[in-house]
């Protein structure tokens, strides 16, 4: 795993000191996430599930919790929502080399 961060230019390992997280270059993650956006798109076209076996009520849940937050913000929270809210997402494609793509970034 520390092997792939550092591939991925996440984290620097430093003989005798240690791993090192890198510091995030703000453009670089604007630019994952447009592509991110671009990609979301492609749910409705590569292999979609059928829509009867969609779970709605666990996205009308994340929507929800999003709501709460809005009042009582709290980051970690947000974070799990948004992890959950991604695979909740995934879960509408049954196109693997997309999901895994989509999982990398």
């Amino acid at each position: 795993m520390l092997a792939r961060l550092e591939d991925e230019g996440l984290l620097k390992s430093v003989h005798s000191v240690g791993n090192i997280v890198t510091d995030v270059d703000i453009e670089t993650l604007a630019q994952t996430y447009r592509l991110r956006i671009e990609l979301a798109e492609l749910i409705g076209r590569l292999d979609p599930v059928d829509p009867a076996t969609v779970d709605v009520p666990q996205f009308r849940d994340l929507h929800s919790s999003t709501k709460l937050l809005r009042d009582r913000p709290d980051p970690l929270k947000f974070a799990q929502i948004n992890i959950e809210f991604f695979r909740a997402l995934m879960s509408l494609s049954r196109n693997v080399p997309f999901r895994e793509v989509s999982k990398r970034l």
